[in-house]
């Protein structure tokens, strides 16, 4: 399987007290373990390290998570042409029209992984919560 994660599910890692904390742990070790292959932005990363700063994380912590964790996956650009298709998509949320841009751009993708309803303006992928991927994956 070949999931496209959002940047709320790379969230979920770090924050226990999130409902969907423990399925987003097991996600991620089933990649880290060679099961499936998880699909994510740069920019998702960058997002992720700007917020959890502001949330008083200690970022040495977080670095040495983030780099046990990278090289297990694989990378959806942004460029030009996801950017401008995402912000002109007429979605609420412009930050997921783009992630939508670029998991479209990655190709093979077998389902969005997020805790947020945006994604669900569209039906050419198939969009999963973190607890749904992983019933797929027994």
């Amino acid at each position: 399987m070949r999931f496209f994660t959002d940047t709320n599910v790379l969230f979920d890692l770090y924050q226990v007290e999130r409902s969907s904390h423990k399925d987003s742990l097991l996600l991620f070790a089933h990649c880290t373990a060679g099961r499936i292959e998880i699909v994510i932005t740069p920019v998702s990363v960058m997002t992720v390290l700007y917020s959890l700063r502001k949330y008083g994380l200690r970022m040495r912590d977080v670095v040495q998570r983030l780099n046990l964790l990278l090289p297990h996956l694989h990378y959806a650009q942004i460029a030009q042409a996801e950017l401008l298709a995402g912000i002109n998509s007429g979605w609420n949320d412009l930050d997921d029209a783009v992630q939508f841009q670029a998991a479209l751009k990655a190709g093979g993708i077998d389902a969005i992984v997020s805790n947020d309803k945006d994604f669900k303006q569209q039906d050419m992928i198939p969009v999963l919560t973190p607890a749904q991927a992983l019933k797929r994956l027994k």
